[in-house]
């Protein structure tokens, strides 16, 4: 069996990316807009917005359509919204799970649960 080490020079943390910054590395970025596949089929930056469909994946158990699903859901988690958690799992889009209803603050505290 042939195995492969992939070894990289790259900064792998914000604050190693500072310092190679700050040391001369002029980072190549990637920068893209849209979610919306390429007409002939390619893939393109624009499979990196957390909006892209068509390509669920599973964390803990729970199957999600895009990353905007896991996103709001975590953030229906944070606050025991299990209502709105429920909506967003199920949203039939990316735009539906962002706009399900309004994940609200805890009423004791504007910036943290309970």
């Amino acid at each position: 069996m042939k195995t492969t080490t992939i070894t990289t020079a790259l900064p792998l943390s914000r604050d190693d990316l500072a310092q190679a910054i700050e040391d001369g590395l002029k980072p190549k970025w990637a920068f893209f807009w849209g979610h919306t596949p390429s007409k002939d089929g390619s893939i393109t930056k624009s499979c990196f917005s957390q909006w892209w469909d068509g390509h669920p994946f599973e964390s803990e158990g729970i199957t999600y359509a895009t990353a905007e699903h896991y996103m709001m859901a975590e953030k229906a988690r944070l606050f025991r919204d299990k209502a709105t958690l429920a909506e967003i799992i199920a949203a039939k889009s990316p735009a539906i799970a962002g706009t399900s209803s309004s994940v609200a603050m805890p009423p004791s505290s504007p910036s943290t649960p309970n």
